[in-house]
C-alpha cells in the first residue's frame, strides 16, 4: 500500500466513523424524552454529518472514493451500541451516557490518524474536528449530574 492509498484509508475510516455516529445521533434525538438533550443530538448529528462530508472531499482530493454508508456493524464497535435496540427502554441520561460511549470510540479513531505520518492539511482538518467530539463527550458526561 502506498502512503497515498493509507491516507484514503485513514480518511474513509474517519468519515464512516462520523457516517455511524450522525445516524446513532438522529436515532438517538427520536428516542429522547428531553427536549434540550434532543437538540442536543440534533445538533451532534449534523456536525457529524458535516465532518464526513469534509472527510470525502478530502478522500476525492487525494485519489480516493467517497464512501455513503459507516462501517455497518461496525456501528457496534464497543461504542455505540444498537440504538433502536436500546432506546426505547433506556432513560435520558443512560442514552447520553452511551452516546458519549460511542463517541469515545471515535475519538480513538481520530487519535490513531491524527499518529500517522499525515500531509498539513489533513492534520489540519483533523485537529479542527475533534475537539468538538470532545466537547460532546464532555457534554454528554454531564448529563449525569444535570439532567440535559
Amino acid at each position: 500500500m502506498t502512503e497515498q492509498q493509507g491516507i484514503v484509508k485513514i480518511l474513509q475510516d474517519l468519515a464512516a466513523t462520523c457516517r455511524d455516529a450522525e445516524d446513532c445521533f438522529n436515532k438517538a434525538a427520536k428516542g429522547v424524552h428531553n427536549d434540550e438533550l434532543r437538540s442536543r443530538f440534533d445538533r451532534y448529528s449534523v456536525e457529524r454529518g458535516q465532518f464526513a462530508n469534509e472527510l470525502d472531499q478530502a478522500v476525492q482530493q487525494n485519489g480516493g472514493a467517497p464512501g455513503d454508508t459507516g462501517h455497518g456493524s461496525g456501528l457496534l464497535r464497543r461504542g455505540w451500541k444498537e440504538p433502536e435496540a436500546r432506546i426505547r427502554p433506556k432513560g435520558d441520561v443512560e442514552m447520553a451516557q452511551q452516546a458519549a460511549d460511542g463517541e469515545e470510540s471515535g475519538l480513538k479513531h481520530y487519535d490513531h490518524a491524527l499518529a500517522a505520518n499525515l500531509p498539513d492539511d489533513i492534520r489540519s482538518l483533523l485537529e479542527r474536528q475533534r475537539p468538538s467530539i470532545r466537547v460532546a463527550i464532555d457534554e454528554l458526561r454531564g448529563v449525569r449530574t444535570r439532567g440535559a
